[in-house]
Order: structure tokens, then sequence, then C-alpha cells
């Protein structure tokens, strides 16, 4: 990655954090994704508290290509017997086109428990 495309990333860091905010506001809605109330599958939406934090982030250019991928790795914080603690773990993956300015939704939200 070219300094110029690291400053660019930086200059787009709030659009970034906004898209990842809405695409892990609807994974964690969309109930064929997370168990609704009185199913029981992982995750379970009445768990999590609504809240989340950025955990770490990446930003590759794959081999051959002219697009930069990232991973914003979000921790979604849940309820549990003895407390809250980090529940459901979400890896969105966005796209970059240095050529173009554009930042798009790359591929599906990965997810895991944490």
């Amino acid at each position: 990655m070219t300094k110029g495309e690291r400053l660019a990333l930086e200059d787009l860091h709030d659009k970034i954090l906004i898209m990842v905010d809405d695409l892990v506001e609807e994974y964690v809605n969309t109930d064929t994704l997370c168990a609704p109330p009185g199913e029981d599958w992982f995750p379970v939406q009445t768990r999590l508290t609504g809240e989340f934090y950025i955990c770490s982030e990446s930003y590759d250019r794959l081999p051959g290509e002219s697009w930069i991928q990232l991973c914003i790795s979000a921790h979604c914080i849940g309820k549990n017997p003895h407390g809250i603690d980090d529940y459901l773990g979400l890896d969105v993956w966005l796209r970059y086109g240095p050529k173009d300015g554009r930042l798009t939704n790359h591929r599906n939200t990965d997810s895991m428990s944490i």
C-alpha cells in the first residue's frame, strides 16, 4: 500500500466506522443470522447489549488486485449469568478502490463466538 493510499484511508476512517456500525447492526438484527427470542442457537439476540467495540483493523492489498481489502473485527458485548462480557465476534469486510476512492461492503460478515 502506498503512502497516498494510507493517507486516503485515514481520511475515510470515520466513514469506515459508520459502515462497520451499520453492518454490525444489520447482522445482529437479522433473524436468519441471530437467533430470535425463544430460539436455541448461537448467537442469541436477547443476550446482546447493543454495544460493541473495534478489536482490530487490517488493510491488505491482495496479490494481483488493484483494490485494498479491509477487515474490521468487532466484539459485541453480551449478558451472561455473571454480568457482561465479550459474546460475539464479527469480521466486517470492506473494499477500498484507490482509483475511484470508493469504499464498499466486500463480502459477508463472518461471525464467531468469543
